[in-house]
């Protein structure tokens, strides 16, 4: 169990069963993640959750008032929004997440020169400092900084982790010096899932 008292947005594929409710059928996928009154000594990785809570909207579709999507909220028409709706989930076919992606790739861009500007040393602290970076990092800036570029899509998707549907958290702060990693290994799953599996974001506390 972490430390301390954090709230962080965690995104959970699964498989919608019509049996049960969506709250339902969440709390037996999270049921390994929480603490077990029956069993105490149990490793746990939160304390609880919610569905969107504090990231309610993550997602973004192009289909208004669709049954399956949880949580809809459209946006006013004077909004460069409009015509899409926010929500907390729901089937990947109805989910735009290459909007997600384009935006999070332009915000990556956006924070390129400061990354180069300090790799060489020419802003902060460092700019009366000669800089010495490796030829793999001028490499990697010169191509455009593929991990930013992978990070910032993989974060776009699962905001902070990413539950699988074979019950696996993927976390990229457990992963700590592999964040990137983490990140591009969870945009890479939600690629390969198929468009009737589920995304549904909850609000998670720890």
């Amino acid at each position: 169990m972490r430390s301390g008292s954090v709230y962080k947005p965690v995104v959970v594929a699964l498989r919608r069963d019509p049996r049960y409710a969506l709250e339902e059928q969440l709390e037996q996928v999270m049921a390994p993640f929480v603490p077990a009154p029956e069993n105490p000594e149990r490793v746990s990785h939160c304390d609880g959750w919610w569905i969107g809570g504090h990231w309610t909207g993550h997602f973004l579709s192009r289909h208004r008032d669709h049954p399956d999507l949880v949580n809809p909220l459209g946006f006013p028409d004077a909004s460069p929004l409009a015509g899409y709706t926010a929500c907390d989930g729901g089937p990947k076919r109805l989910l735009d997440l290459d909007r997600l992606l384009r935006a999070a790739e332009e915000e990556a861009w956006r924070r390129w020169p400061t990354r180069f500007a300090r790799l060489f040393g020419l802003c902060g602290p460092w700019k009366f400092v000669p800089a010495d970076p490796s030829r793999e990092d001028v490499d990697a800036l010169l191509k455009g900084d593929p991990e930013l570029l992978a990070q910032a899509r993989g974060q776009a998707l699962v905001r902070e982790g990413l539950v699988t549907l074979e019950g696996e958290w993927i976390d990229p702060d457990r992963a700590q010096h592999e964040r990137e990693a983490a990140f591009a290994r969870a945009d890479a799953y939600v690629d390969s899932l198929d468009e009737d599996a589920w995304l549904v974001c909850l609000s998670v506390h720890f």
